[in-house]
This record gives C-alpha cells, sequence and structure tokens, in this order.
C-alpha cells in the first residue's frame, strides 16, 4: 500500500516479464528480488469498465527480511475479495460491498472460494441466514445473510437451481499466452485446416443435439445482437481468436443449413429424395404449404433468438 497498490489491481508484469497468473507472482518476484528495484504494470481491476495501465516501482531495500516474497509486499490472492455484488440481491440488501474481502462464515474461517459456495448451496432454509464475516478497511464486520434459490448456467450450457447471494469475486478468468503452430508444406495446413473444421462440426453437432435432448438449455441460442457481443470479445484477444469465432459461427450455419426444413437447403433435400423416390416431383400447392411452414419456424427462431440476446444482455448489466 506504501508503494501505491490498492485493492483490486491486476499485475501484468514484473520488471517486463509479463504475468498472467497468480501462482506466477511469487516465483517471479524471487527472480528479481536482488534487483535494486520491481517495476510492476497495473491496472484497475474493473468488472464493466476500461481502465489505464500504471506504473508501480518498489525499492527491494525497504523489504521486510525472514518472509516470503509475496508477504514482503504485503499481496495476496483475490479470490476472497468481492469485485461485484448484484443490485437487489440478499448480499447487496445486507450491505456487502466491493472490495470487502469474506474472512469467515458462520464461524469458519474461509481459505478459498470454494469454501463460500458449499456454504452458501448447503443453505438450510430452516436456519437464521449465514454469518458472513468481512474485512472493510482493516475493520472486521458482521452480517446475516439469507441465500435465495437462483436459477443459473452451468459451464456445460445446462440450467441448475441453487442457493445464491449475488457475490462475485475477483478472479479473473484469463488465458495462457498463445501458442503459434506453423505449417510450411501445404498438404500440412491443408490437413490440420480439415481435421480442425471436422472436430469443429463434431462439437456443434453435439450441442445441437444436447439442445434438443434438453441436456443444454435453450437460453444458449443466440442471435445477431450475441454474435457481435463475443465477435467484438474475440478480436478484443487477438485476430486468430476472431477468425476461430468467425469459423465457428460458419460452420454453425452450415449444420443448421442442412436441417429438414422448408426453405433451407436442408429441405431442399428432403423433396429430391421424396422425388427419387416417388418418381416424380412433389407437387406446386405441397411446396408452397411447405415452404410458407418452413419461413413461419425459420421466423420463431430468429424472434427467440433475438428475446434470448435481449435477456441475456440486460442481465450482464
Amino acid at each position: 500500500r506504501q508503494a501505491g497498490f490498492s485493492k483490486l489491481e491486476v499485475i501484468s508484469s514484473i520488471n517486463g516479464e509479463s504475468i498472467h497468473f497468480f501462482r506466477q507472482l511469487e516465483p517471479v518476484i524471487n527472480k528479481h528480488i536482488n534487483k535494486p528495484k520491481l517495476v510492476f504494470k497495473v491496472k484497475k481491476y474493473s468488472w464493466d469498465e476500461k481502465t489505464e495501465e500504471r506504473i508501480i516501482e518498489v525499492n527491494t531495500n525497504n523489504l521486510i527480511s525472514g518472509k516470503t516474497a509475496l508477504q514482503k509486499l504485503g499481496l495476496e490472492s483475490p479470490e476472497l475479495y468481492l469485485l461485484k455484488i448484484k443490485e437487489g440481491s440478499p448480499a447487496h440488501n445486507a450491505g456487502l460491498l466491493s472490495g470487502d474481502r469474506i474472512h469467515a462464515l458462520n464461524g469458519q474461517t474461509i481459505n478459498e472460494w470454494n469454501d463460500v459456495l458449499n456454504t452458501v448451496k448447503a443453505y438450510d432454509t430452516s436456519s437464521k441466514g449465514i454469518a458472513f464475516e468481512v474485512l472493510r478497511e482493516g475493520k472486521l464486520l458482521k452480517l446475516n445473510i439469507h441465500p435465495s434459490m437462483t436459477q443459473l448456467m452451468t459451464a456445460q450450457g445446462s440450467e441448475e437451481q441453487r442457493f445464491t447471494v449475488g457475490i462475485i469475486p475477483a478472479v479473473s478468468q484469463t488465458y495462457a499466452p498463445f501458442t503459434t503452430l506453423k505449417y510450411r508444406h501445404p498438404l500440412k495446413i491443408l490437413n490440420y485446416g480439415v481435421v480442425t473444421s471436422l472436430q469443429t462440426t463434431k462439437n456443434v453437432s453435439m450441442g445441437i443435439l444436447r439442445l434438443f435432448q434438453g441436456r443444454v438449455s435453450s437460453k444458449n441460442v443466440g442471435g445477431v445482437i450475441t454474435i457481435g457481443r463475443f465477435a467484438g470479445k474475440s478480436f478484443r484477444i487477438g485476430i486468430s481468436a476472431f477468425l476461430d469465432f468467425l469459423a465457428v459461427i460458419s460452420i454453425n450455419l452450415f449444420i443448421i443449413n442442412l436441417f429438414p426444413i422448408p426453405i433451407l437447403d436442408g429441405g431442399h433435400l428432403v423433396f429430391f429424395s421424396i422425388e427419387a423416390i416417388k418418381g416424380a416431383p412433389v407437387s406446386l400447392k405441397k411446396m408452397e404449404m411447405a415452404q410458407q411452414v418452413g419461413l413461419v419456424i425459420l421466423m420463431t427462431l430468429m424472434v427467440f433468438a433475438l428475446f434470448n440476446d435481449i435477456t441475456n444482455l440486460v442481465s450482464t448489466f
């Protein structure tokens, strides 16, 4: 804090060496601890705002000896710090604030975020709530919070109901440095493209199948707004991620276009198959009726996707 660090800041590099994970901090600091100073690049960790990067210089002569590198600097894991409190949630109503650090729950000291999740999920409605002890500006505060049953999306795309209090930890989901694969032989490039496309097609097909089976929530169906949002995010990651995203979208459209719905190419293939079996084309009247049904199905799907787009967009604010 004396050097200029504040709560909820992300360290991007130390003496020019990039930092991607919290576990990298101690070995990198130990590597440079014998130098006259440590130069940190940091920026405020914000949920919905872009923040400027700044430089913090720490004189190594002022560090206390006999402690670990992180203890010398006063740095600790951010996972028990609260990044965001959802408005109107039990945590918000009880008075929790962004920047609070969870110290204990129901009198038990908390050491990791999974302890918080497990305690909240196991909430008993017959109890008097969960006793939160949080550190705020060096003071220990006690708050009683009653979790509410919430419907959430799992990492697999399905939905589950469990107790939540409406808090988001200051844990950043970051990516490891990208690995560049270079192929000079045209056949190797073609083979890599074909194999990757087939694997992506398999993954997308399995996702669609699980959607029809009910194993994946229909809230995952998105339209132009969702595509635009994720295209922007992938572009900020890098041109490679952006092109990968465009490839996945193209494969999605390719598979959907093969659905046996009139108007789509899949519907035309059905008509051709019927003609091959019967030896005569489908009557014009029946084809027109099928086209109208197909149009209604597509319009319904588009409206549903737009509804999900707006719902998901609103829920992020």
